[in-house]
């Protein structure tokens, strides 16, 4: 699982591509009112607000980036393939609301 995650990000494009059919199917789901009424959609909604809450994304994240150069160059990654991931599925920021 490491491995794919690390070729995601390193080859966004090819992985959008790859897994355009599993996404469309992920992103629908994740719309249902089966998974809106799911164990999994509450643990993460109180993750959400965990990390939030305790400076996770304000504060931590940006001491990591600090404090790692490796960190610090995979998090820039992880951003570039988020963008190609939303320029493809716009409606993704909805969902994370």
């Amino acid at each position: 699982m490491n491995e794919q995650t690390k070729r995601s990000i390193e080859d966004p494009e090819q992985f959008l591509s790859e897994n355009k059919e599993m996404l469309t199917w992920y992103l629908e789901y994740k719309k249902s009112d089966e998974y809106k009424n799911s164990p999994a959609f509450k643990i993460q909604k109180m993750l959400k607000e965990f990390n939030t809450i305790s400076g996770y994304y304000d504060v931590f994240i940006p001491a990591m980036k600090k404090l790692s150069d490796s960190y610090a160059k995979y998090y820039q990654r992880l951003e570039i393939a988020n963008e190609k991931l939303l320029s493809e599925y716009p409606e993704i920021t909805k969902l994370n609301n």
